[in-house]
């Protein structure tokens, strides 16, 4: 990957609003319908956790050799008590892509929120530590580690949130 020179919020962009609307297969509505349910819990963990979540925001960003590309990492969430943030990346099953996509937004966004520590979270409901190596965290947290993954069961969310 190239370093990153410059990156900064902005709107969604042009080619995002002018896709073509197919209907998702059922894989594609049973990802969408379980990012949504991650976002709601996010909602309500940062809440009370005192952080803002920021849900699917647009970067768009420049690598050294000057040219500009867009991400869009599903949550970002700032803690407002300190200087923590979490890159967060939900999946129903736990891939390998998961690593060098995480690793590219955090350097994303280092360059929007330098004085931040950002941790890298995977959010996903099936873990399988063969498809790579990456811990498994308890909960949801900031942490050291260079990505960390975390299952979420929504069934469970209403215990965790009561």
């Amino acid at each position: 990957m190239n370093l990153v020179q410059q990156a900064r919020y902005t709107d969604p962009p042009a080619f995002a609003g002018a896709m073509p609307q197919q209907k998702p297969t059922a894989a594609q509505a049973n990802g969408l319908r379980y990012e949504r349910k991650v976002g709601l819990f996010l909602g309500q963990w940062a809440k009370k956790e005192g952080y803002t979540v920021q849900d699917h925001p647009w970067i768009q960003w420049q690598d050294s050799a000057n040219r500009w590309s867009y991400a869009q990492p599903d949550f970002v969430l700032l803690s407002e008590r300190d200087d923590n943030l979490l890159i967060i990346d939900s999946k129903v099953r736990h891939t390998r892509d998961v690593v060098p996509q995480l690793r590219r937004y955090r350097a994303i966004i280092e360059h929007i929120h330098p004085y931040f520590k950002p941790s890298c979270v995977e959010i996903c409901r099936y873990f399988d530590s063969s498809e790579c190596r990456i811990e498994l965290l308890p909960e949801l947290r900031p942490h050291s580690l260079e990505c960390a993954a975390v299952i979420f069961e929504p069934q469970s969310w209403i215990s965790l949130n009561s």
